[in-house]
């Protein structure tokens, strides 16, 4: 059985961009509202849309949560600027995306 789930996606996507620390199911659930069901198929779909070719980002467990982070390959011409101070460069990198993101949405919604 197929579910479509665009908003409920959208709304786990935008809460691991938000979010600082790793997230499990249960507590994306919890921030959600949505059944841990849904958070499930949820980041299921959004594995398969960040597994894309011209995805920079993927979704990562980390300490038994979830984690928006750049592809592990793209690491060797990031790390220059965003591995000094990996705090304060990951909140500008979150930033940077969730800006993406607003526009990104802007140009999608009719």
């Amino acid at each position: 059985m197929e579910f479509n789930l665009k908003q409920e996606t959208a709304i786990v996507e935008a809460i691991l961009f938000l979010d600082s620390e790793p997230l499990n199911e249960d507590m994306i659930s919890k921030i959600s509202e949505l059944s841990r069901d849904v958070v499930e198929i949820a980041l299921q779909k959004l594995q398969e849309k960040y597994s894309a070719e011209d995805s920079g980002i993927e979704l990562t467990q980390i300490s038994g949560g979830w984690v928006i982070t750049p592809k592990k390959e793209l690491w060797g011409c990031l790390k220059d600027r965003y591995g000094k101070n990996q705090k304060q460069n990951y909140l500008k990198l979150q930033w940077k995306l969730f800006q993406l993101l607003l526009i990104l949405s802007q140009l999608l919604v009719p």
